[in-house]
C-alpha cells in the first residue's frame, strides 16, 4: 500500500487514526518515563515518532487491511524489544553527580589534536561533497549522494565522524570552559557551518541533531557536576536550546516548502504545517507499504547477516556491492511504485526482523537490539571514564543508538565507520600530540 492509498483511508477516519496515536504515545512515555533525562532528550522525539509509526499498524489492523499474523508478529517483536530495553536500569543522575565542576574534564593532547583534525576535516570533506554532488536540499533523493560503490561514500563516514567530535567539543568548551578568543572564534564557526549545513542537508529535522549534542555534552557533565553548578548550567544550556528548537521548526518549514516547490513547482500545493503533521503518521511507512497484502513476501530473501552487516561486507570489498542484498526499504519503494529513484521508508526492526529472521527469531532478534539500545545510552554511561575523549567516545556511541530500532542496517553503517574513522583519526591526533610532548621533553633538558 503506497502513502496514497493509505491516506485514502486515514483522512475519512482520522479520529481512529489520531486515537491509537496519541493513546501509545501516552502509554509509551509513562512506561519509559524513568528513561528520559530531559525534554531535549533524543528519546523523547524517538519516543514520539515511534508512537505514530506503531498507531499506522494499528489502525491498519483495525480497518482490516492486515491480516493477524502481520499484527501479532509487530505485537512480539515490540513487546520483546521492550523488554530487552528494560534489562539496562536508568541512569540516577544524582548518584552521578560529583563535587566538581565540568571545566575539571581532563582534556588531554589528544583530545585536543583530535578536535581540530575532525574540525578541518569535516568542512573539507563537507564541501567537497556540495561541489561534486550537489546541495542535497535541492535533490529528488538525498540517498543518491553517496550510492553506487565509486568509493565516494568515504565522505559520508568521514562527515559522520568528524562533524559529531567537532561539535562536541565546540560545545563542551564554548559551555563549560573560558579558552582563549582566537580559539573561541573557532567553536562559535564550527557551530555556524552545522546550522548551515542542516539547513541545506534537505532533512527536516538536521537542526534537532545539534540540539541532540548539547544534550548528551550536558549528560555525559552530570557525571562530575556539583548540585549548584548543574542548576545554573542546565538554565544556560536550556535557554540555547530553546532558541535552537524556534530555529529548527523554521527550518523544518523551510526545506517542506523548497521541496514541494522544486517537486510541483508551486509552494502553495500544500501547507507545510500540514505536511510536518503528516511527517509523524508517515514514520511507520514501511508498515503500511510492508504488512497490506502480505507485499513483504514479495521481497527478495537473502542472507540476514549480509542483509545486516550489508555496509561492512561492501566497504573491504568482501562481497562486490552489486552482490549484496538490496536495502529493504529501498525493495519496497522501488517495487510499489516501478522506479529505480533511491529512496524508501526505514526498515524497522519490526519488518527487517520478519523478513529475514521469520517469525520466531524474529522476537530474539528485537530483544537483542532493545538490550543493545538500552545498554548504548545508560549501561555505557556508567562505564566511561569522566574525560573530555570518554565524553567524545560516549556521545558517538550512544548518539546513534535509536537508530538500531528504526533500521537495523542503517545504524549498523554509522557505527562501522565510528569504529573505523574514529580509529583513523585517534591514530593521527595521539601521534602529533605524542610528537608535541617529545620536543617539550626535549626543549626541557636542553
Amino acid at each position: 500500500m503506497g502513502k496514497g492509498e493509505f491516506w485514502g483511508y486515514y483522512l475519512p477516519h482520522l479520529e481512529i487514526g489520531l486515537a491509537y496515536g496519541l493513546f501509545l504515545l501516552f502509554i509509551n512515555f509513562i512506561v519509559f518515563k524513568k528513561y528520559i533525562y530531559s525534554i531535549f532528550d533524543p528519546f523523547v522525539l524517538n519516543i514520539t515518532m515511534s508512537s505514530f509509526a506503531y498507531s499506522v499498524v494499528f489502525f491498519l489492523y483495525h480497518m482490516q487491511l492486515i491480516s493477524d499474523y502481520y499484527f501479532l508478529s509487530f505485537i512480539a517483536t515490540q513487546t520483546a524489544f521492550f523488554l530487552g530495553f528494560f534489562v539496562i536500569k536508568p541512569v540516577s543522575i544524582k548518584k552521578t553527580m560529583r563535587t566538581s565542576v565540568a571545566s575539571s574534564l581532563h582534556f588531554s593532547a589528544t583530545a585536543k589534536y583530535l578536535y581540530y583534525i575532525s574540525a578541518f576535516s569535516w568542512i573539507f570533506s563537507q564541501l567537497i561533497v556540495y561541489y561534486v554532488a550537489g546541495i542535497p536540499l535541492l535533490m529528488d533523493s538525498r540517498l543518491e549522494t553517496f550510492t553506487g560503490g565509486t568509493g565516494f561514500g568515504v565522505f559520508n563516514r568521514i562527515i559522520l565522524v568528524t562533524s559529531t567530535i567537532a561539535l562536541i567539543v565546540a560545545l563542551y568548551k564554548l559551555f563549560f570552559t573560558k579558552s582563549k578568543l582566537l580559539s573561541r572564534y573557532f567553536d562559535y564557526f564550527v557551530l555556524f557551518f552545522a546550522i548551515v549545513v542542516a539547513f541545506l542537508s534537505g532533512s527536516k529535522s538536521a537542526l534537532l541533531g545539534l540540539i541532540f549534542m548539547m544534550f548528551f555534552v550536558v549528560f555525559f557533565s552530570y557525571k562530575i557536576f556539583s548540585g549548584t553548578y548543574a542548576k545554573v548550567m542546565l538554565k544556560k544550556v536550556r535557554k540555547k536550546q530553546w532558541q535552537l528548537f524556534g530555529l529548527a521548526v523554521f527550518a523544518a518549514l523551510f526545506t517542506i516548502v523548497v521541496q514541494v516547490t522544486l517537486k510541483y513547482g508551486d509552494s502553495n500545493s500544500i501547507n507545510p504545517l500540514v505536511h510536518l503533521a503528516m511527517r509523524f503518521v508517515n514514520t511507520g511507512d514501511v508498515y503500511m507499504n510492508a504488512y497490506p497484502n502480505a507485499f513483504l513476501e514479495q521481497m527478495n530473501s537473502a542472507n540476514p547477516f549480509a542483509a545486516l552487516f550489508k555496509d561492512l561486507l561492501g566497504m573491504f570489498r568482501i562481497v562486490p556491492w552489486e552482490d549484496l542484498p538490496q536495502h529493504l526499504g529501498q525493495q519496497l519503494y522501488q517495487t510499489m511504485y516501478n522506479t529505480d529513484l533511491i529512496a524508501g521508508p526505514n526498515a524497522r526492526h519490526n519488518v527487517f526482523g520478519l523478513h529475514y529472521f521469520g517469525p520466531v527469531w524474529s522476537v530474539y532478534f528485537s530483544f537483542v537490539l532493545g538490550m543493545l539500545v538500552s545498554f548504548l545510552r545508560n549501561g555505557l554511561y556508567r562505564k566511561i571514564t569522566p574525560t573530555v575523549m570518554g565524553m567524545i567516545v560516549y556521545i558517538l556511541l550512544a548518539s546513534n543508538a535509536l537508530s538500531l530500532q528504526s533500521d537495523p542496517p542503517y545504524a549498523i553503517s554509522k557505527y562501522i565507520s565510528v569504529f573505523t574513522m574514529f580509529a583513523f583519526l585517534w591514530g593521527i591526533a595521539y601521534l602529533l600530540a605524542n610528537v608535541q610532548k617529545t620536543k617539550k621533553v626535549r626543549g626541557f633538558h636542553e
